[in-house]
């Protein structure tokens, strides 16, 4: 298997046009760490995951969700 990560993205359609228009203009520049591939909701990315990925997912998600009720002290 190999190391590489695949990163996706959601974002509006109207907000992802506008930035590939500033990509095509040259007014910005992606990071190396951003998304190259992008969907216009987590429904529509949901739709192209096998059973595998999307079981993963859920897993992340649940995650996520238990750890968002944890507080931290201020810095």
């Amino acid at each position: 298997m190999s190391d590489k990560t695949t990163k996706y993205g959601v974002m509006p359609y109207d907000q992802f046009k506008e930035r590939t228009l500033k990509i095509a203009k040259g007014e910005y520049k992606p990071g190396e760490d951003e998304p190259k591939s992008w969907f216009e909701s987590l429904n529509a990315a949901a739709q192209t995951l096998d059973e595998e990925e999307m079981r993963l997912l859920m897993q992340r998600q649940q995650r996520i969700q238990s750890s968002s009720h944890l507080t931290f002290p201020p810095k």
